[in-house]
């Protein structure tokens, strides 16, 4: 069974580590292959000033 290491969010440059997670499932197998990071309101706050900061 191939499993894939934890992922981060990438946010302005940086890439951070997340409190939360969610599984990533083999539907085949039903088994649970990885994570997926969940953003959280601040991480996203971030993330929103980043780009727009981008376009100035």
């Amino acid at each position: 069974m191939m499993t894939y290491p934890e992922s981060k969010l990438y946010i302005d440059g940086v890439w951070r580590a997340t409190g939360e997670g969610l599984p990533v499932v083999d539907p085949a197998t039903e088994a649970v292959i990885g994570q997926v990071p969940v953003a959280s309101t601040a991480d996203l706050d971030d993330a929103l000033a980043a780009a727009a900061a981008g376009f100035e």
